[in-house]
C-alpha cells in the first residue's frame, strides 16, 4: 500500500500548483522558470527562500500531501 502512496505524490506537479496559486505574475514568471530543467528543485528551494514564500510554501505543501494521503486512506477504506 506505501508504494501506491508514494506513486501519487508528484511534488513537481505541487510546485507547479503553488506557482499559480500567486497572485502576482511577475512571481509566477520568475518561480516557473525556475522549476524548468535540470536541479528545479534546489532551485525552487532557493527562490522560494530568496522571495520570503518558504514557510507559505512548506504549509502549502504540507496541505497538499495531507489531502493525498487521506484520500488514499479513503480507497483503501483505512481509519484515518
Amino acid at each position: 500500500m506505501e508504494f501506491t502512496l508514494r506513486n501519487n505524490f508528484n511534488e513537481y506537479e505541487i510546485m507547479e500548483e503553488f506557482i499559480v496559486s500567486h497572485q502576482d505574475q511577475k512571481n509566477r514568471e520568475v518561480l516557473y522558470d525556475t522549476i524548468q530543467g535540470r536541479g528545479a528543485f534546489r532551485r525552487f528551494k532557493d527562490k522560494i527562500i530568496e522571495l520570503g514564500f518558504d514557510k507559505q510554501w512548506y504549509t502549502y505543501k504540507e496541505s497538499k500531501i495531507r489531502q493525498l494521503v487521506i484520500e488514499w486512506c479513503k480507497e483503501h477504506n483505512l481509519e484515518i
